[in-house]
């Protein structure tokens, strides 16, 4: 945690925690602190919001672009952002503590998984019908059935005669019988 951590007293230590339980978390706590360098979508930031609590999280990556106006966008590098931010909201009357509950369930409803699913399909459709599909040339070769044995390799299908190399790399013809 860094030398900045000066007590673990209020500070649990979990292992994994099940979804139940994280949404109880989430639920619970005064304000939830998500600082990252480098995040690839930011699921925590839109779970908390979900449930309600303050977020304060990292102004880089999606997390700026996910979270918006409705947390407080710190420098994740910066511990004295960080201390102030969660200070001011600790610090916040109830009035202004619950606009920012508010705003967290207002943001978290801009993302569904039934609208993710419906974006997707919609971008796979869209290229589907900008792709130029050309249909597979015709093979008037009959295609062999499970039943049949393979073709041994290098054998020419046509005239039956194979090109089989040595062992000292000359070519030499077999016309099969």
């Amino acid at each position: 945690w860094g030398p900045g951590l000066r007590t673990t007293e209020n500070v649990i230590w979990t292992d994994y925690v099940s979804q139940e339980d994280l949404m109880c978390l989430y639920s619970g706590c005064r304000v939830f602190v998500y600082p990252s360098l480098y995040e690839g979508f930011g699921l925590p930031v839109l779970e908390a919001m979900a449930c309600g609590a303050p977020v304060i999280t990292s102004n880089n990556s999606s997390l700026a672009e996910i979270s918006k106006d409705a947390a407080i966008l710190v420098d994740p590098r910066s511990t004295s952002q960080l201390t102030r931010s969660i200070e001011m909201i600790l610090d916040l009357n109830l009035e202004n503590y619950q606009k920012m509950v508010r705003a967290s369930l207002y943001r978290a409803k801009a993302y569904t998984w039934e609208k993710t699913a419906r974006e997707t399909l919609r971008v796979y459709e869209q290229l589907n019908s900008s792709a130029q599909i050309q249909p597979e040339p015709k093979n008037d070769q009959p295609q062999p059935s499970e039943a049949q044995a393979p073709v041994e390799v290098g054998k020419d299908q046509n005239s039956h005669i194979s090109d089989i190399t040595d062992d000292e790399g000359s070519k030499t013809q077999n016309k099969e019988s």
